[in-house]
């Protein structure tokens, strides 16, 4: 039995019309529903899945269509670059009609979580892909008191996808506040640059762990029928 897996951070399927407006998007985005008027797909291939290049788009953006009546819905093989314009076309090989190209872009590149966790482990997550030494050559942490801050000693890691990584404080800081600053000249593993510098300060003697329920996956045991 086929089984797809989909980790699910957005659970909305994004509606693309063809126009010279672009539409943002999150990285994560799970799929992206493409609307075609002038699409008459026959009935045995409404809700089946084909990885035939329905569509052509820049950025070497790839993954699986799926027949809807009028129109495609798109799951993207791998997570979108961030702070990148995309162009899908229809493939003129499958096709006999024109469209408006569908242009969207994704957010800019920027930190979308950084939390303190009990025993002072430090997370911080991106919406894309960071080098593990582009990282730490470009945050910086402190312990801060009434009249100085002082850099602490840490270990890090980095996630299985390299968009988050773990930085386990080496000292006690049970009873300090913590400053956290992200460089704005760190790059994502593509060159985008996050534009902005972040910092966060942190309380560690309210730390409290918070369950992020928007995080979840979901496993769907149906078997999608393939176009041959």
């Amino acid at each position: 039995m086929f089984k797809f897996i989909y980790a699910f951070c957005l659970t909305l399927t994004l509606a693309i019309a063809g126009g010279s407006q672009p539409q943002t998007v999150s990285t994560d985005t799970n799929s992206i529903a493409f609307h075609l008027k002038e699409a008459h797909f026959p009935l045995e291939k409404i809700g089946s899945f084909t990885n035939k290049k329905l569509l052509t788009c820049s950025n070497g953006l790839s993954g699986t269509f799926e027949y809807r009546e009028k129109g495609l819905i798109f799951y993207p093989e791998k997570d979108l670059q961030s702070s990148t314009t995309y162009i899908c076309k229809l493939n003129k090989k499958y096709f006999d009609f024109t469209h408006t190209p569908f242009v969207f872009t994704t957010e800019e590149f920027k930190v979308i979580d950084a939390r303190l966790f009990t025993g002072g482990t430090l997370r911080v997550e991106f919406n894309d892909k960071v080098n593990l030494q582009d990282f730490k050559d470009s945050f910086q942490i402190k312990k801060e008191n009434k009249f100085a801050q002082t850099e602490l000693l840490y270990s890090l890691k980095t996630s299985q996808d390299s968009k988050s990584f773990l930085i386990h404080i080496n000292e006690d800081v049970s009873q300090s506040k913590i400053s956290l600053k992200v460089d704005k000249f760190l790059l994502t593993s593509l060159g985008r640059s996050i534009r902005k510098s972040y910092t966060q300060t942190f309380k560690a003697d309210t730390i409290s762990y918070v369950d992020d329920k928007t995080r979840r996956s979901m496993t769907l045991y149906d078997s999608p029928r393939f176009e041959a």
